[in-house]
């Protein structure tokens, strides 16, 4: 956890996330940066003119998609848990924010 991110915690009064979480969320981030790279290789690839049937288009580009898809669904649940319910300037953090 970052700097600002452990004193975020200690200014919004909420615990630190729990490390199981980060560490998955690190771990699905550095796997979407290794689709990245496979990403830019097909697009280098496309670009000097190679694999351009939409068969073997779609063999490379699909599981990719799918990768970034998994990374996606992952990455926007941990988000989920690890963003603390903040509380407006004088109102308690347990309490519900007004509509």
């Amino acid at each position: 956890m970052s700097q600002g991110a452990y004193l975020t915690t200690l200014i919004d009064k909420s615990p630190a996330p729990p490390l199981a979480l980060v560490t998955e969320l690190a771990k699905s981030t550095e796997q979407l940066a290794i689709v990245s790279g496979d990403l830019n290789e097909l697009i280098r690839t496309l670009a000097r003119g190679g694999r351009s049937s939409g068969a073997h288009l779609d063999d490379d580009l699909r599981p990719l998609l799918d990768e970034v898809r998994r990374h996606v669904s992952a990455a926007s649940r941990l988000v989920a848990e690890l963003r603390p319910a903040r509380a407006l300037p004088g109102q308690d953090a347990a309490a519900p924010a007004a509509p």
